[in-house]
Parts: structure tokens; sequence; C-alpha cells
């Protein structure tokens, strides 16, 4: 496959000197850009391979639009022998371990760290009884391998016209304490509620989450839904509702896990229908067809309320700001077919240059350059890359702007050497480690001034060690 980058101002092309088979770079003079390309690989695969791209995983990130009020945690994976211990990447298993790693997936415990501990792909997470958010049957390892993951974004916000209907999910492990008598993993035995809230009469199971996922690769809207345990009445777990509460809280006396009252996120690999087919598949309450829902997963959470917030109510959009998770892994170019299609289902990408392009005479950006003005080596140890030969002593004071003055004074105060530049040319100076007397200067710490009129000021501290005069060279 080659490639081609169109300026969409101008209308003119580039295209590739090679295809991307193999790792490529391109110049582009006149724009003013280099294009490098490889294909990547997709995330798992052997020891080597996840190690020599980091299994695939990239970056995770989760942003709030009121950085102020960081309101969504999550309860983070933690290593060892705990029933916290949800997120099983790593080579730990012990004989008799209740947690072991599922070894040969993710060695390196590279998915342990996506948004902090508090999410992970649904391949990697436990399906043990108390805890786990996978379910329990071998679609769990089969059906959902490592590089089947794909980016998404999941967005939640108070916007209600962008929420999600989705199934909602009983987690209570023990039938007889479910409402209903829901399955785990099955349909919750409960009304199911409007956008408001409000419960439908008649019909069971649904809800919506408030906000939505989508796959950054496709550009699709993505099926989301989550779980409660409806035994956890206090823990808002019986309320058909998306509110995790703060407590993480295990008493192992009797196996009591709150986890916020288990609001589970799963995020599907299949397109948004409001979990349309999800419902019918869980109805129908068969384990082939549950099967046909799980084996969509590909993400998975379990979310809590920061400590010391509280939800809005629904008529005030419920969501306290905007926040927003990106989790970015690599997948081969590949074409994807989609409903709305366009360049025959071949990736294509836009981008902005506007706010790295350089902006000639901008006094802000000029005022904060002063910033980076500093004096290489620092400190000077009788030898620096700059100098020639034997009797050459030099080191650069760096990032200087076209005019100013550069004043140098002993620790004292007396003035050693002043150079007043004007040169659009270069940005750095070189100190030949004299005064204006053309003497060299002696051992010490000296203070340099920049002044750059119509700028601003800058003083840096320097401090060298002159190497004593070889005279046997002479």
């Amino acid at each position: 496959t080659y490639w081609y980058l169109k300026n969409l101002n101008t209308g003119e092309v580039v295209y590739s000197e090679f295809n991307i088979s193999t790792p490529n770079q391109q110049l582009i003079p006149d724009w003013g850009l280099q294009i490098y390309l490889e294909q990547v690989r997709n995330p798992g695969g052997s020891v080597e391979v996840q190690t020599a791209n980091n299994n695939g995983f990239i970056e995770s990130t989760l942003d709030f639009s009121n950085p102020q009020q960081p309101w969504l945690s999550g309860l983070k994976d933690q290593d060892g022998e705990t029933i916290f211990s949800w997120i099983r990447a790593g080579t730990y298993k012990q004989p008799g371990s209740l947690y072991p790693d599922y070894v040969g997936i993710d060695d390196n415990q590279v998915y342990e760290n996506v948004i902090g501990g508090t999410w992970s792909p649904y391949r990697l997470a436990t399906d043990q009884k108390d805890i786990g958010p996978a379910w329990n049957d071998p679609s769990h390892i089969s059906l959902n391998p490592l590089d089947s993951l794909m980016s998404i974004d999941v967005v939640f916000t108070p916007d209600k016209t962008k929420w999600s209907q989705c199934v909602v999910v009983e987690l209570q492990n023990e039938t007889s304490l479910a409402e209903g008598g829901a399955p785990k993993f099955g349909l919750r035995r409960a009304a199911s509620k409007d956008a408001n809230g409000n419960e439908i009469p008649g019909e069971t199971g649904k809800s919506y989450f408030p906000g939505y996922a989508i796959n950054p690769e496709t550009g699709e809207r993505l099926n989301i839904f989550f779980g409660e345990d409806s035994w956890l009445v206090s823990q808002n777990g019986r309320d058909m509702w998306w509110n995790p509460t703060e407590n993480g809280f295990y008493d192992p006396t009797y196996n009591n896990l709150w986890a916020g009252g288990k609001h589970y996120i799963y995020v599907t690999n299949s397109k948004y229908d409001g979990c349309s087919a999800f419902f019918t598949y869980l109805e129908d309450g068969t384990s082939t067809s549950r099967r046909n829902v799980y084996e969509k997963v590909r993400w998975c959470s379990i979310p809590l309320l920061a400590s010391g917030f509280s939800f809005l109510p629904i008529d005030q959009g419920f969501i306290p700001n905007e926040a927003k998770i990106r989790i970015r892994v690599t997948k081969p170019y590949s074409v994807y077919h989609t409903d709305v299609e366009t360049n025959n289902g071949m990736p294509r990408y836009t981008f902005n240059t506007a706010s790295l392009a350089a902006i000639p005479n901008n006094t802000p950006t000029a005022v904060n350059a002063l910033d980076t003005i500093g004096i290489v080596p620092n400190p000077y140890y009788a030898y620096s890359a700059y100098e020639q030969t034997q009797i050459d002593n030099r080191v650069k004071i760096t990032n200087l702007p076209q005019k100013c003055t550069i004043t140098i004074y002993s620790l004292d105060g007396k003035l050693v050497r002043k150079i007043k530049r004007d040169d659009a040319t270069v940005t750095s100076f070189d100190w030949d480690l004299k005064n204006d007397a053309g003497v060299p200067i002696a051992s010490g710490l000296y203070i340099i001034h920049i002044d750059a009129p119509g700028l601003g000021e800058k003083t840096l501290k320097w401090f060298g060690v002159l190497r004593p005069s070889d005279l046997n060279n002479y």
C-alpha cells in the first residue's frame, strides 16, 4: 500500500516514494514536513513480540472538562494474593494460588496500567466468582483474544441526548440473593428505565449509560453496557442506574465485596444499536445466546465515584462534568468497511499544523523563548565538544534572540565581558572564555546577564574550571 498527502488549502498532492511494507521516511521540504510510516502489529503474540512493541499498548488518558472536579475513579488492580487482583496480566502462577495470572498473554504487565489500573482488556479480566468482571465461560478465553483489541473513546456527559441505551446485567454471585432470582451475567430482573430515570412499564433489563463509546479507528459508535449487584442495595446496586459509590470495601469473613455496587462497564466491538441484539440474546437466557454478547466485549472497568464527589440530579445532567477516557492500541493498516464509507474503506486522516508553525515577529513567543536561553556545558571542566584545538577554550550561550546585550560578571560584580549582538543567522554565541582585553578568565563562578530590548531579561549562573596552559606545546 502507498500513501498520499493532500494540502486541503491548495489542493497540492504529494505521493509516497515507498510502500508501507517496510519502515520509511520521506521529506517534503516545501511543506516543512517529514513523514515517517511503518506497519504495526496487533496487541498480543509471543513474549518476544509483546516486548518489542509494548504489547500493542500506546497510551491511556482520563480528562475532565473541569479539572478541578475529577469525579470519576475506579478500583485499582493489585498484584498478589488479594481479591483486588482483578487484572491477570503477568507470570504469577504458584501452585495453589487463588489469583494466578494468565501467563503468556501480557507477561510484561503492560495492561495493568490502563487508566491507573482501573480499566482492562476483557481477555485479561478475572472470571473469579467474587470480583470477576468476566463471565466464567470458555468463551472468555477463546473468543476474546488480545489481538482483537481496538482503541476506544468513552465519554461521560451531562448531555442526555448523547446517552446510550443499554442492557443492565446482574453481577450478584448467588441467584437466591439477586433481585428476581436473576443469574449472574444475565439480564437484571427489574423494571427498565428511560433517560430521565423513570420506570418503563412492562419491560425489564434496560437502562441508559450516561455517555457513549466510539471506535476511533472506524469512527463508529459502539454498544456499551453496565452491571449491578442487586443485593448491594446500600451501594446503589438495585436501582437500574449507573451510579457507583466510592466504596471498594471487602469483608473476607462474609466474602462481602462492594466495589461501588459493581457498576462494571463493558465496551464492545459491535456497532451501536441501543443493545437491541444483546437484549434479545440475554433474554433468551441460554449459554449460547449469552456467549453472543460477551464474545463482543473488548474492554471493561470497575468504576468508583471519587471520594468527596456526588452525582447531580438527573434533570441537571447527572454527570458533574464531562469526562473522557482515551485508550489507544496499535492496529495494522487495514480496510475498514462501515455504513458511512469513503476512500473505499481505506483509512483517511486529517491534521492541522497551525499550532506548530513558526510565526515570525511574534512578541509573546519571543518573550517565552527567553526561558530557553542557556549556556553549555555548565559546569565546564576544562573541555567542551565545541573546542577545535588544544589551545581553544569555548562554550556556547544558546537560544539567543536576534538582538541582545550579553554582559558577563565575576561573582564579586566586576565586569568581565560585554557583547552587543545583532545576528539573525544564528541563535547562539561562542564565548572563548576571555575578558574584554582578550585575557583568559580564571576558574570560578560567573553571572551572565542577557538583555533583549522589548522582550525582557535573563540571568544565568555558570561555573568553569580552566585548564593551565601547557607551555611544552609552544
